[in-house]
């Protein structure tokens, strides 16, 4: 008699989010939500969609891994399994560059594209070079050819002279003429032309050069003012000038510096301001007094 093989293989149970582990952490002691809120000095959607892990209600990631550590500190549960269970289940963070209200993904450009758009363009500059240089040498080679027909021709020469003129009255102003004589044309030994009458010329006193009125200089463009920041560890930092333009938005890294241009005063969002050093037209600005518990900071800076 045989029995049948009993299959001994038990279904791994799933481990609970992030969100679950806190949530059932904060029942088991017997805290309520607004308590943590304001423990964490977040507002109750906040902490809501942390146990829920929504995703969608939360913001960057490197936000909510500060939601998550505070929040772990506060159960007393392990800090370092929820930051790798929470990323290998949190959604990637693009890319932002800055410049203007929106920001657009930096173009790819693959390695063989963009040698070949090197090479492309490099042709093109000695294209453009070569044919100025024909152009040059078929220039040269038009006024070659014409040079002998413009200049063989005898020009016969003419006598030109100046007479100054007295007006009558005593007038201190002179009249100068122009008188242009043209030598006899000789057509055989036995006849000769005579010469035209001569040719006068009065030249009017010159009018008087117009006056030049100088434009006025255009207005002096005023300056921006120069933000630098630089960080000793991963900060998210979101800065808005005077004018409501967003200067800078993005994710440092840890030992980068960078620098943006606005109207102070700037208002500043870092979201991890422990290590992070700013200062604005070369002047040092001391965050210190606005860094709260979970290590963000939110102020203005002129």
């Amino acid at each position: 008699m045989t029995s049948e093989p009993v299959d001994s293989t038990e279904e791994k149970e799933a481990v609970p989010r992030v969100g679950e582990q806190l949530k059932a952490a904060r029942i088991a002691q017997g805290k309520e939500l607004q308590a943590v809120a304001e423990a964490l000095h977040l507002d109750l959607a906040t902490i809501s969609a942390l146990e829920a892990d929504d995703q969608h209600h939360l913001p960057a990631p490197l936000f909510v891994q500060g939601y998550i550590q505070n929040y772990a500190r506060l159960l007393g549960l392990p800090v370092e399994p929820l930051l790798t269970l929470y990323k290998q289940h949190a959604p990637s963070t693009p890319e932002l560059v800055v410049g203007g209200s929106k920001e657009r993904p930096k173009p790819v450009i693959r390695v063989n594209e963009a040698m070949r758009f090197t090479q492309y363009r490099s042709a093109g500059r000695w294209l453009v070079r070569l044919f100025a240089v024909l152009l040059v040498l078929l220039l040269a080679a038009v006024v070659w050819w014409l040079w002998p027909q413009l200049f063989t021709a005898s020009v016969e020469p003419e006598v030109e002279a100046q007479v100054m003129f007295a007006p009558i009255g005593g007038s201190s102003d002179t009249i100068r003429t122009t008188v242009i004589e043209t030598p006899e044309v000789v057509i055989s030994p036995d006849v000769v032309i005579p010469r035209e009458p001569l040719e006068v010329i009065v030249e009017e006193p010159a009018a008087p050069a117009p006056t030049i009125t100088a434009e006025p200089p255009p207005p002096a463009v005023a300056a921006l003012d120069q933000l630098t920041i630089s960080s000793e560890h991963e900060s998210w930092i979101e800065v808005v000038d005077a004018e409501q333009k967003r200067v800078m938005y993005r994710l440092f890294l840890a030992g980068h510096s960078h620098q943006a241009e606005g109207k102070a005063p700037f208002k500043v969002l870092l979201g991890y301001a422990p290590g992070v050093e700013l200062s604005i037209n070369g002047q040092l600005f001391d965050i210190t007094p606005h860094i709260v518990r979970d290590n963000s900071a939110r102020f203005s800076a002129e």
